[in-house]
């Protein structure tokens, strides 16, 4: 047994640390003596991680399947609701909001108000001309606007030129909007 402050002949001292306050030898985590272990570390890291690679590969005997995630689910492709992203998501969502708002009141302002189809109308190719000094998104606006049910126009996407004489409506059932917007 060494003590605190004794000194031996070197082979045991690396591998064990004493405490002042008592006179036995407590074995800690050995130290390396030489390469030879550090190198059995590495080659151990190796394959540890090789391993964990073949758990993902579907051709390997190491595979192990995983649950699919539900895509039905509301919380599919989202970030949990702490995370930034998530945060990000809200304002980009919001201002989509807002620019649809634009774009309704735009239509509102220099189109007519048409019973027959319920709302506002007006040509894309005048709103196309009016939207130049509002947005340079305003097709991309458009089609988030229609999958809102907010506007309507035939088709999916509007060109300008060919696409001129489309009648583009406000759906009257979206009048109203949140105010925290």
């Amino acid at each position: 047994q060494l003590s605190a402050g004794a000194k031996s002949n070197g082979s045991d001292n690396r591998n064990s640390v004493t405490s002042k306050n008592s006179r036995k030898t407590r074995k800690t985590k050995r130290l390396p003596r030489n390469g030879v272990q550090s190198r059995l570390a590495m080659w151990q890291s190796k394959i540890d991680a090789h391993v964990k690679g073949q758990s993902n590969n579907v051709f390997s005997g190491g595979f192990q399947e995983r649950k699919a995630p539900n895509r039905s689910s509301k919380s599919y492709g989202q970030g949990s609701s702490t995370d930034q992203g998530a945060k990000r998501v809200q304002e980009a969502n919001k201002w989509i909001e807002r620019e649809i708002q634009k774009l309704v009141d735009t239509i509102r302002k220099i189109g007519t108000h048409d019973d027959f189809k319920g709302g506002h109308t007006v040509e894309f190719g005048k709103l196309f001309q009016a939207y130049e000094e509002i947005s340079d998104s305003l097709v991309g606006i458009m089609m988030r606007a229609k999958k809102r049910k907010r506007i309507y126009y035939a088709g999916d996407m509007l060109f300008q030129g060919i696409h001129n004489r489309v009648p583009v409506t406000v759906l009257d059932s979206f009048d109203t909007i949140d105010a925290d917007i």
